[in-house]
């Protein structure tokens, strides 16, 4: 049994058709296609004379007789219906299909490939396309802007699949045999960079942007996989990050197009200044995706619009440049594997497609089978085939050197990546799902950074909602703006980045705040040593925190002052400590910042010691306090001096530990907190930034409800997703609805009862959508070959 076969389908200069089957050597007869050259519409492919699209006595042919026509008006029209996604039943995706089926192919050559694959017991079918090189000026030009993905051979779409055979339909970029485009082999855990072009709350690249909901997912599913998301990314900032992340897949979610004066597509990414062009080419995000100790990365996927086709020339004339993809000419220039986008990216197809195929690299399947499944997945998202045709959009570019049963990573190395046990085991794993907040995100990151800023103070300012009384907006929780989840994302952040978080949380009613550097002290205690039995370490004997405890008992005033060395409290303080004590008979700020320097930075070096995943991140403890406004004021202003905190947080040059801090500021906030706004602002070596309600005039509340959607939480686990295909005026009312019921702030995207009653209302509205699972879609799919067309 042959679990993957490859059939190259090359086309040469002057139109001649050769299939080729590598693995068995044997080759199919050729055949040469016709070519309509129309003044207007270019250059089409057309079937050789003698090959019937329609066998004999069955009446009207699926093509629509398109394949025999005298001009371009009817296939560009029917091309850009398809391109356009204005397809119905009668004059949809089949008809077009069968076109591109009978020019490309024909009954005889699919035929040859259907009985090679079943001699050879294949499970899964390559059409590898291969075009030539073009110059602009060649008639073959056009083959480039055809979505052959959607190939029907009368019976079904090609991308359904045969009995028992996954069909798969890839493009082999000229040129690309070389060692310099050789796949390399993808360590676990796998490392995916989302890359957003613009703010996530971008409503025109939706579709693609909620891709990046389904991280969580990725990293939930039972395997290792890292993430990272560079949202409004520029060059430079595309730059930083894959030289700091070295990601393994990068999935861009941008706007993209055409350059017809070029020749040449494009993505489009946030100006480094305003005013500045917006486009971005190959070369450019080539030298941006490149490190050299890394190299390019194997995978890279372009949600973006025409992102895998060219347009038509001017006028039908011959260009007088190349005509060449942009994720065929990202392959051309180092790239092994581009996904990209034949037309424009649909509401729901390039979501799911894109969804499935990242899924399936990161989870150790064979490419081409990723692919396959992908597709058949997502035809036409349940809908039949027929009606719809953004399902084969999605078109994978592939250099010559990458085998069709090529596994980018090793399913053998997916265990598990344990930073999820420990995260689990931290209780960081809530819901609902995480949303926004990149600048935190980004300033978190920059902590650990050689000469980043190692302390972070946010202050939860909110807004009380428009029309609402603040008294009452606070009782109703108007005022959680997300202060305690944030630092639980930045805690479980730390985890996957290869750091230790220590977080001390006194917001949740449970327990008071700490009133005294003694009681401070007793809780950074007792939470190390839970962060060591979630890490596997065993605890010290010498503990400086614990001795420090003993120190300050009730009763120890005397041996501070007689330093009686036979004192077990005293006798393995640190002397810096004691000398401490000494003076002042209880704890200090000074004595507390020592002890706990002591133990954080053994706390660091044991995990070093004991995991590799920490070694390889750095292994920085990262102190994160909440709500550090509710300490005593004393303790408050002594946390914020130069008693504690520096330009290395609670550490020091040998052993930085970064430090974020939480400070409520509304109006009941006290004076001294308003004074450490003006103090934080005069530290170079601090971020200072501010946490607010989300903002509705921007949409980022849509953004959040809709990656909460997409992560549901409470008893009912049914994915939901936005669907732009409502009515205006019926999105404009939903909008108002979601505006007055949660009103941006995330303690109530919180409450499931409210986000289910709210979700129940808009999809009976048709503003959200359930997604079908992968299940559903199957059973969809295999009727694809059974739709009755209408003739």
């Amino acid at each position: 049994m042959t679990a993957f076969l490859r059939f190259v389908v090359a086309v040469d200069a002057d139109g001649r058709v050769s299939v080729t089957c590598p693995r068995s050597g044997k080759s199919a007869p050729e055949r040469t296609l016709r070519w309509l050259a129309d003044p207007t519409h270019g250059t089409f492919p057309l079937p050789p004379d003698n090959e019937p699209c329609q066998p004999p006595g069955l009446g009207e042919p699926v093509c629509g007789r398109l394949c025999l026509s005298a001009t371009g008006d009817a296939l560009a029209r029917e091309r850009l219906r398809v391109e356009e996604r204005r397809v119905d039943g009668t004059s949809g995706a089949h008809r077009f299909g069968a076109y591109l089926f009978h020019a490309l192919l024909g009954r005889a050559l699919w035929t040859w490939i259907k009985e090679t694959a079943e001699e050879l017991q294949a499970r899964c079918i390559e059409l590898a396309l291969s075009f030539p090189a073009q110059d602009g000026r060649d008639r073959v030009a056009g083959l480039e802007r055809l979505s052959w993905e959607m190939m029907h051979d009368g019976t079904g779409f090609l991308a359904a699949g045969l009995p028992g055979i996954a069909v798969v339909i890839t493009r082999l970029v000229p040129d690309t045999d070389g060692d310099a485009w050789q796949p390399r082999l993808i360590e676990a855990p796998p490392r995916v960079l989302f890359v957003v072009g613009t703010s996530l709350t971008d409503p025109s690249i939706r579709p693609a942007a909620e891709f990046v909901g389904f991280a969580r997912e990725l990293r939930d599913s039972g395997r290792r996989v890292l993430t990272r998301t560079v949202d409004q990314a520029t060059t430079t900032s595309l730059r930083s990050a894959v030289r700091e992340f070295r990601p393994d897949l990068v999935h861009f979610a941008c706007h993209g197009d055409w350059d017809r004066d070029t020749g040449r597509g494009y993505l489009e990414l946030t100006p480094e200044r305003p005013g500045e062009d917006r486009r971005r080419y190959a070369d450019q995000l080539v030298g941006a995706l490149g490190t050299l100790d890394h190299g390019l990365p194997p995978i890279v996927v372009l949600s973006a619009c025409r992102s895998g086709s060219t347009a038509d020339t001017a006028g039908g004339q011959p260009a007088a440049h190349p005509l060449v993809p942009l994720a065929a000419e990202l392959v051309a220039r180092g790239i092994p594997m581009v996904l990209g986008m034949a037309g424009r990216v649909s509401d729901t197809a390039c979501r799911m497609f894109t969804r499935r195929f990242n899924a399936a690299l990161v989870n150790g399947e064979n490419l081409l089978t990723a692919a396959a499944e992908a597709r058949q997945a997502v035809v036409a998202d349940g809908q039949s085939a027929v009606e719809s045709v953004d399902w084969a959009f999605p078109a994978l570019f592939l250099a010559g050197t990458v085998p069709s049963d090529y596994h980018p990573v090793k399913p053998s190395e997916l265990e598990r990546h344990p930073a999820e046990e420990w995260i689990d085991g931290y209780g960081l794993n809530v819901s609902p799902a995480f949303c926004g907040r990149s600048e935190f995100l980004e300033a978190h990151r920059d902590a650990f950074r050689p000469g980043g800023k190692r302390v972070m103070v946010v202050f939860g300012e909110p807004d009380a909602p428009s029309g609402r009384n603040p008294a009452t907006a606070r009782a109703r929780g108007f005022w959680q703006v997300g202060k305690t989840r944030l630092l639980q994302e930045l805690a479980a952040q730390a985890f996957r980045d290869g750091n230790i978080p220590v977080l001390l949380n006194f917001d949740d009613g449970d327990q008071a705040a700490p009133q005294s550097p003694r009681l401070l002290g007793i809780e950074f205690q007792k939470e190390i040593v839970q962060v060591r039995s979630i890490l596997g370490l065993s605890h010290p004997q010498v503990d400086q925190l614990r001795l420090l405890r003993m120190a300050d008992a009730p009763g120890a005033g005397a041996a501070f002052a007689a330093d009686d060395p036979d004192d077990a409290r005293l006798r393995e303080l640190d002397p810096a400590i004691r000398f401490e004590l000494q003076d002042y008979r209880t704890t200090t700020p000074r004595a507390l910042l020592l002890a706990l320097r002591h133990d954080l930075a053994r706390l660091a070096k044991d995990a070093r010691s004991a995991h590799e995943s920490v070694r390889a991140g750095g292994g920085h403890v990262v102190v994160l306090l909440d709500s550090v406004d509710q300490y005593a004021p004393d303790l408050f202003n002594s946390v914020f001096s130069k008693k504690m905190l520096n330009s290395f947080g609670f550490g020091d040059a040998d052993e930085p530990v970064p430090v974020v801090l939480t400070v409520a500021k509304n109006p009941d906030a006290k004076q001294m907190v308003h004074d450490l706004v003006e103090q934080v602002a005069r530290w170079k070596w601090a971020h200072a930034l501010t946490l607010r309600p989300f903002n509705v005039a921007a949409d980022e509340d849509l953004y959040a409800y809709n990656q909460i959607v997409l992560n549901p939480h409470g008893h009912r686990q049914v994915r939901h997703i936005l669907d732009d295909r409502v009515r205006p005026e019926q999105s404009d009312t939903n909008r108002e609805f979601l505006a007055m019921t949660f009103g941006g702030v995330p303690g109530r995207f919180a409450d499931a009862f409210d986000l289910e009653s709210m979700t129940a209302l808009l999809r009976k509205t048709g503003f959200v959508r359930a997604l079908t699972t992968i299940e559903a879609e199957e059973q969809a799919l295999a009727l694809v070959r059974l739709d009755r067309v209408e003739r």
